[in-house]
């Protein structure tokens, strides 16, 4: 069972022009191998109020009567992706993920979720593989073969630019093929409350209360 639920919303920010400026404006690094490609520095440090406008419409979109009561922690990253294949299925340490599709190359693919067949065989092995192949920028197609078919697709979300995908960080995903260049938003939040401290209850886990 997921806290959180998936959501999608085409044409997310109502001047995407002005981001897509942005996106060509920030500095890229690259990393210790823990994810693929480069991300600009936290977007919190570089330029705050995208950062509040982005985070504050994702808030409002799961919390339209509230958000204006809560507070939350985030971090955010633009994050391009240079490579061929297909993303390495995987879960991400917080309570919500979500992919803002900024741009990207004729037959770039989204992100999918999946749900696994069984036991999850070395998945600690795979993940290690993954960081020093991401690292060294070495192929992954064969380690991404053979562990991605342990995972069965429940949903398959395709790019669009200015469209975003939120779902619980808990969910297996990954991102479909990759061609050419993918430029997204990365946003994973660790926490959101109210602003009087109190845990929220979560569209996902309430309306499985009462059968």
């Amino acid at each position: 069972m997921f806290k959180w639920p998936s959501l999608i919303i085409e044409n997310f920010y109502n001047n995407f022009d002005e981001v897509l400026k942005i996106s060509e404006e920030v500095e890229y690094f690259s990393n210790d191998g823990t994810w693929p490609g480069k991300r600009s520095d936290l977007l919190h440090k570089i330029n705050k109020p995208f950062f509040n406008l982005t985070t504050t419409k994702i808030i409002q979109a799961l919390f339209p009567n509230e958000y204006e009561n809560l507070t939350w922690s985030a971090r955010m990253h633009f994050q391009k992706i240079s490579m061929k294949g297909k993303g390495f299925i995987h879960q991400d340490g917080d309570e919500i993920s979500c992919l803002i599709y900024i741009s990207g190359g004729e037959g770039v693919g989204g992100t999918s979720l999946y749900k696994p067949k069984g036991i999850i065989k070395d998945r600690i092995g795979y993940l290690k593989e993954s960081m020093n192949a991401y690292k060294e920028n070495k192929s992954l197609e064969t380690l991404v073969e053979k562990h991605n078919k342990q995972f069965q697709l429940t949903t398959k979300v395709a790019f669009e630019p200015n469209k975003l995908f939120l779902f619980d960080s808990n969910q297996y995903h990954a991102a479909d093929d990759f061609v050419g260049e993918r430029c997204t938003i990365v946003v994973f939040f660790q926490e959101i409350r109210h602003q009087g401290g109190a845990t929220l209850n979560s569209s996902g886990r309430s309306c499985r209360k009462y059968g």
